[in-house]
């Protein structure tokens, strides 16, 4: 006798990007599901990054760079129910795209990091995504800069090395420098290759420039437009004139100053692209949000929370591209209560005082890295899962109560 039972359609649990599809942005300022027809907030983790060996072999021999495959990505979305992933490709540090390990570094990234291991991380990330019907962001983080040693203490050198990720045909604080064009056209072309590459799929997103910042003289608005906007509007340019889907073009996002804290930005921004969203980035460790203990330094969270409001009113979709239950280091012991608040603020609905948020996010990080931000304890030496409950940090549990609640309110 056969004893299975075949659901109908109708039944199935659908992924994610099988109930929303391709996403835009509506005149609202909020991610919008055109098959749907309906506006969408997706929860989910971000990778660390992509090229980072583990820090001590002898400890723990698995580096976050090897979290970045298929099969996790599939594992995570079955037992955290995220909507989302996030491949971050780091552009200067620790094997990133311009940068090969060597020396001292090699205690991180354990070899010379090359950009085939990129390429082949972010591909595997998204193998992964499309199986199992997740979103998944394209993150080219730019954080830090490396100032060569002759040019350490020339104060034109480094502000030319601090600024050189910005250069673009249309900015004229960062033109591209014909001495030295590879920085400009490699850039190009990563942008061209994955938009060509990954343009048609419904579950691609586009980050550009994950935190600029007084690493990359980007800590003000003026200093916002003066370098990342005419550099994103650029890049723009080039993910849409290299999409194979034009019909349907991807979101993309754009980091704001001072680690995307100041997303209020947005409000002034002259990039015309109807589907692009501001990146605001959350540690709630040391961003406290405004309603929490009276002991606590509340400054820095009522500033962010406010540039968000800022950025909503004036109909500008904000998108919190990374944020953390630690502080923004990753070191201190996670703060649940703290999580659950700024949750709950990405979750409000609007009111007469408050726009509707309804942001989705990122949460920092996929890894067994040992530092307190990891979703997965030190221990943990299998990258590819599954894994169980007990695998989880700290860190790791709160996001599963988030994850899972967010499902439960679907």
């Amino acid at each position: 006798m056969n004893n299975k039972i075949f659901l109908k359609d109708s039944e199935k649990t659908l992924t994610p990007v099988e109930k929303y599809g391709y996403l835009s942005i509506n005149d609202d300022g909020l991610i919008y599901s055109e098959s749907a027809k309906e506006v969408v907030q997706l929860k989910g983790l971000s990778f660390h990054g992509l090229g980072f060996g583990p820090e001590d072999p002898a400890v723990n021999p698995v580096g976050p760079k090897e979290f970045a495959n298929r099969k996790a990505v599939i594992n995570l979305a079955q037992m955290l129910k995220a909507d989302i992933v996030r491949a971050p490709v780091y552009v200067d540090e620790w094997g990133g795209f311009f940068h090969t390990a060597t020396g001292d570094d090699e205690k991180y990234s354990n070899q010379s990091v090359n950009r085939d291991n990129l390429y082949g991380r972010v591909a595997a990330i998204i193998s992964g995504a499309v199986e199992a019907g997740l979103y998944v962001v394209i993150d080219w983080h730019i954080l830090n800069v490396t100032i060569p040693d002759e040019a350490v203490g020339n104060s034109g050198a480094e502000a030319y090395h601090k600024t050189k990720y910005w250069q673009s045909k249309y900015s004229s604080h960062a033109p591209v420098d014909p001495d030295y064009p590879d920085i400009y056209e490699d850039t190009v072309h990563f942008f061209a290759t994955m938009s060509r590459t990954y343009g048609d799929l419904p579950n691609v997103i586009f980050e550009l420039a994950n935190e600029p910042s007084k690493e990359t003289l980007v800590e003000s608005y003026e200093d916002w437009h003066n370098y990342v906007e005419p550099w994103a509007k650029e890049m723009i340019e080039v993910i849409r004139a290299n999409d194979p889907d034009p019909d349907h073009p991807n979101l993309i996002s754009v980091g704001t100053p001072t680690w995307s804290q100041y997303v209020g930005v947005a409000a002034e921004s002259s990039i015309e692209d109807a589907n692009v969203m501001y990146n605001a980035h959350i540690y709630a460790g040391s961003h406290l949000y405004p309603s929490g203990p009276n002991d606590k330094t509340l400054s820095e969270g009522e500033r962010i929370r406010d540039e968000i409001i800022i950025a909503r009113k004036a109909g500008k979709a904000v998108f919190i591209s990374e944020w953390g239950s630690t502080t923004a280091d990753g070191a201190a012991t996670p703060d649940r209560e703290q999580a659950m608040l700024w949750d709950e603020f990405f979750n409000h609905e609007g009111d007469t005082n408050t726009p509707t948020m309804l942001l989705s996010s990122c949460y920092w990080n996929i890894s067994s890295k040992d530092e307190a931000s990891s979703i997965f304890n030190p221990d943990v030496v299998d990258p590819i899962g599954p894994w169980v409950s007990s695998n989880l940090s700290e860190s790791g549990e709160i996001i599963r109560d988030i994850l899972l609640n967010h499902t439960e309110e679907d």
